[in-house]
């Protein structure tokens, strides 16, 4: 999982992630304050299992099937980049 910050995507305004904040579920929000913490920790592509062992953790997720939706949701708001290694 990586952060989207490449110069071959359009960046979104202040506004339009204003939106998406609001639109996001507590939970949602809550995942997604950890996945950017984890990856500004160690700036550096998170690996899905460590996001889910710490979204486990604090009980924001119960499967992984659960955060990959999650996820899948964030990649199509080109928010975050998924890929396999």
């Amino acid at each position: 999982l990586f952060c989207r910050n490449s110069g071959h995507f359009q960046a979104h305004s202040l506004s339009s992630l204003d939106v998406l904040w609001q639109s996001l579920a507590t939970n949602s929000r809550s995942i997604f304050r950890l996945f950017y913490a984890m990856y500004f920790d160690i700036n550096e592509p998170v690996a899905f299992w460590d996001l889910f062992n710490a979204a486990k953790d604090d009980f924001l997720v119960s499967s992984d099937t659960a955060l990959r939706q999650q996820l899948v949701e964030f990649s199509d708001h080109r928010i975050l980049r998924l890929f396999h290694f």
